[in-house]
């Protein structure tokens, strides 16, 4: 792998997980961007490497789908950081994920 920032090649890279995913609740449905640490957690601190090597092994991606089903339709708390782009003259809100904890529905409770 060579990276252009260093002008350096390396025999292998680390992975990391950068992708988007659709969050709801009651009230709307948005476009997140998950980073690395906060996709650890909502994968069960599966990395980006095991992931990779999943994907590569085998052939039909069970497994590597079986983690991203296993997320689908769980509870979470998100604390998001939202920022607004112009885009061709064209204002855009970007949403990324700042942290991540499974829902404590005691303490939710008592709140």
């Amino acid at each position: 792998y060579h990276c252009e920032n260093c002008p350096q090649s390396y025999p292998n890279c680390i992975h990391r997980y950068i992708f988007s995913a659709t969050v709801s609740d009651d009230t709307t449905t948005s476009w997140v961007s998950v980073f690395d640490d906060q996709a650890k957690q909502l994968l069960d601190g599966v990395t980006a490497d095991d992931m990779h090597k999943l994907y590569s092994e085998d052939p039909e991606q069970s497994a590597y789908n079986g983690h991203f089903m296993k997320a689908t339709f769980t509870d979470w708390i998100f604390t998001c950081k939202v920022k607004q782009e112009m885009y061709d003259n064209e204002t855009r809100i970007k949403t990324s994920i700042h942290s991540i904890h499974p829902v404590d529905y005691a303490q939710e409770g008592r709140s």
